[in-house]
């Protein structure tokens, strides 16, 4: 019998589902390491079995799959074990050496039940994608690879879910956390690493075609006037043609007008959701609004949850339904279609003058949030 290489065997390897729970990749207060261990624990994990024996020899072979491992390497996986444990998240039942035996129940969900259902919202990556950052040459990335790990999971965490969400894929099978567009300021704060650091990881995470990130190069003016970059669309590599086609209605549905030469949003709904959204709040700290007025805010509310409806980003930033029962005109009627004209929410025609060309690799919001320049305020518009 011919035996293999380990290039034929690494490519016959198949790619494994590791769910996270986002709480534990999102904690600022767990360590790089502990997050990359984490990871690994994640992979082998069963929902039979509560006690595991492990190495750091095993654990360095899943991401880098060789024993070729040295003594500082060694460090950075005890570290991690060790911190995990300081969290309460696992719980050691022997050690020699570098050789363990540990309790993981504590890190156990259901990853086939719902979010609603175990109250656990999670996310999903793979082993391949994990290995390939671990393999980065050094020559190509000197930094720390367990803060890239860290970063990456993030991002993939930040993948919008959802029917809304939902695409058919080429292989006849449907999909959602395909697409996200989250600002470089949220991925700073979720993934605890600083908005320069971010834009270099993003080029190398390009380089080894784990993202592909599209980048509209257009501006973008907030409901408080404002001026920001278009938030980039982050995706896998693999779903690179998608990435791209929602990329472009993202700028085309948010970003400037070349030919009016004005800043402006592209359809009067999202001129209406911005303003409704302003309202909701005003509402909430006391100011007053005819029935009709509160009626709207009321319609934009349940628009507003339902569309951002299992989103993890989104599970504490959904508005508030029980604080309209205590307007009696509230009922379900006012979710139907509403057959009077809807009011109009003009938009100021300021000209801000056309924007220089930008032949670069890096979007307009990169470049506001690289460190030479002040940050611009980041604001949720709903």
């Amino acid at each position: 019998m011919t035996k293999r290489s380990k290039e034929e065997y690494e490519e016959y390897r198949l790619p494994q589902k590791i769910f996270l729970l986002n709480s534990v990749i999102r904690d600022k207060t767990i360590s790089d390491n502990g997050i990359l261990v984490y990871c690994y624990l994640k992979a082998i994990q069963r929902a039979d079995i509560n006690y595991y024996p492990m190495s750091v020899e095993l654990m360095d072979y899943f991401f880098r799959h060789t024993f070729d491992m040295e003594t500082r390497d060694k460090k950075k996986y005890v570290d991690g074990l060790n911190d995990l444990e300081a969290h309460n998240l696992i719980r050691k039942i022997t050690e020699k050496k570098f050789n363990f035996e540990y309790d993981l129940q504590k890190i156990y969900f259901d990853p086939t039940k719902s979010n609603k259902e175990n109250e656990q919202f999670f996310t999903v990556v793979y082993s391949d994608e994990l290995c390939a950052i671990m393999q980065i040459e050094d020559d190509n990335f000197s930094g720390s690879k367990a803060k890239l790990v860290r970063y990456f999971v993030n991002v993939v965490s930040t993948f919008m879910k959802g029917k809304r969400w939902t695409f058919d894929l080429l292989n006849d099978t449907k999909k959602d956390g395909i697409v996200g567009f989250s600002s470089i300021q949220n991925l700073s704060d979720i993934s605890n690493i600083n908005k320069d650091t971010i834009v270099t990881y993003n080029k190398i995470l390009e380089k080894e075609k784990l993202l592909y990130i599209y980048r509209a190069n257009e501006l973008i003016l907030r409901s408080d006037r404002t001026l920001d970059g278009i938030t980039n669309t982050y995706g896998r590599y693999r779903y690179k043609k998608l990435i791209k086609s929602k990329g472009e209605q993202h700028k085309s549905e948010y970003g400037y007008d070349k030919e009016k030469d004005s800043v402006k949003f592209k359809t009067k709904k999202t001129a209406e959701r911005k303003s409704l959204g302003a309202k909701y709040y005003y509402l909430l700290e006391g100011q007053d609004y005819d029935e009709q007025t509160i009626i709207e805010i009321y319609r934009y509310v349940v628009e507003y949850n339902k569309r951002h409806e299992g989103d993890s980003f989104y599970e504490n930033k959904l508005k508030d339904l029980e604080f309209f029962k205590q307007f009696p005109f509230i009922t379900e009627d006012c979710l139907k279609e509403n057959p009077k004209p809807k009011r109009k929410f003009p938009i100021d025609d300021d000209n801000w003058g056309v924007p220089n060309s930008m032949d670069t690799d890096f979007s307009v919001e990169e470049i506001l949030d690289m460190p030479t320049l002040n940050d611009v305020e980041i604001i949720d518009t709903g």
